[in-house]
């Protein structure tokens, strides 16, 4: 996740964020909206705060 949001790959940070949506659809959703806004720092923001890993849903 965090190798996408760096290089902005909007299509794998999708790809990622519907692994996620059937784990956490809160967190899933929070993330289609940051990504929808291209605010990458948000996203890094919230990974980091969260502890979303890229061995959790990569």
């Amino acid at each position: 996740m965090r190798q996408a949001t760096l290089a902005a790959r909007y299509d794998d940070l999708v790809q990622i964020i519907e692994k996620i949506h059937s784990i956490d659809a809160n967190l899933a959703e929070l993330l289609y909206q940051l990504v929808d806004e291209y605010n990458y720092d948000g996203i890094l923001d919230l990974i980091d705060d969260k502890g979303v890993g890229e061995k959790q849903y990569d």
